[in-house]
């Protein structure tokens, strides 16, 4: 992650997914003076985050209506989607581009961009990689770069770490799929 944030220059977070829920793991602050900062657990509104939507994105259509409800949702901008069938259409685009991103979605002048951590036999995502940065320093032209070195760094983590694994029987998603049971 150090090495991560050092050629983007931006605030970088490992989000493990429990259940409905998003810990973060450990960040790396960013450069710049006012870098955004993480507390344990994510409390931005799910439709509005990166981290979010990445978690959202690979649900069940009828888990995703049971957690957000029926909607209008909740305005934190004016950039926040409200609509149910726009934020599924937007989850839709994060599965096709492999990428989540919130631009202002919750928080003014602030831009998310995240790629979920996901082995490839499982389905769903354990959690994400996610950058953070000022909207003015990570314009949307940077999106699909930004994007890469993100993957490169989830490929480097899925393959070489070996906590991973423990991660997985953590997290609700993989216990639902049967690979691990909680004592």
């Amino acid at each position: 992650m150090e090495f991560l944030q050092s050629q983007i220059g931006e605030t970088c977070a490992f989000v493990l997914f429990l259940g409905q829920e998003r810990l973060v793991v450990d960040f790396v602050r960013g450069s710049h003076p006012l870098s955004p900062y993480y507390d344990t657990w994510l409390k931005s509104p799910l439709h509005g985050s990166a981290s979010g939507k990445l978690l959202l994105a690979w649900m069940q259509e009828a888990e995703r209506a049971e957690l957000l409800g029926p909607g209008p949702y909740p305005a934190h901008t004016a950039k926040t989607i409200t609509s149910p069938e726009e934020l599924e259409g937007d989850l839709k685009l994060v599965r096709q581009r492999g990428y989540a991103v919130a631009r202002e979605d919750a928080y003014e002048s602030l831009v998310a961009l995240g790629v979920p951590l996901a082995f490839q036999r499982d389905a769903q995502p354990i959690g994400c990689l996610v950058i953070s940065a000022a909207s003015s320093s990570l314009g949307p032209e940077a999106e699909p770069k930004v994007s890469e070195q993100l993957r490169a760094a989830t490929t480097l983590l899925m393959n070489g770490a070996p906590t991973m694994q423990v991660f997985r029987q953590w997290t609700a998603r993989g216990i639902r799929r049967g690979s691990a049971t909680l004592a």
